[in-house]
């Protein structure tokens, strides 16, 4: 086990979901898709704020890489490790996302503090 993969299943346990913890190799669809700090950016490649997630990897503003684990401890929270690579380095990411109910914003947790970003519109369907 990974020293990532142990917090990230120590921090699971300590939020009280541990028996509801499910372990995959692929983030759920409800994530999958672009994501922004600033709605107007959706689309674009500018701003700090974008993050686009895919079921295999992620793509930040600065970094990108392969989704390694997710931890699912309910249909509106999970566990993100990735191996992310940007501007020369190589570094594994936890992330615990969580969806609102009505899927539109997702909280960002990388450790200390969160991020609410706004899901973007699939390109075509505005």
């Amino acid at each position: 086990m990974t020293v990532s993969f142990a917090i990230a299943v120590s921090l699971a346990f300590a939020s009280g979901a541990a028996s509801a913890v499910e372990q995959r190799k692929v983030v759920p669809a409800a994530f999958v898709g672009e994501w922004n700090f600033e709605p107007a950016l959706c689309g674009s490649q500018d701003g700090e704020g974008r993050l686009v997630i895919h079921t295999d990897h992620v793509e930040f503003y600065e970094s990108a890489g392969p989704v390694l684990q997710v931890l699912v401890e309910s249909p509106v929270q999970i566990f993100v490790i990735a191996q992310l690579q940007g501007e020369g380095q190589v570094w594994r990411s936890v992330r615990r996302w969580h969806l609102s109910a009505d899927g539109r914003q997702l909280t960002d947790e990388p450790g200390a503090g969160a991020w609410v970003r706004h899901r973007c519109p699939k390109p075509g369907a505005l």
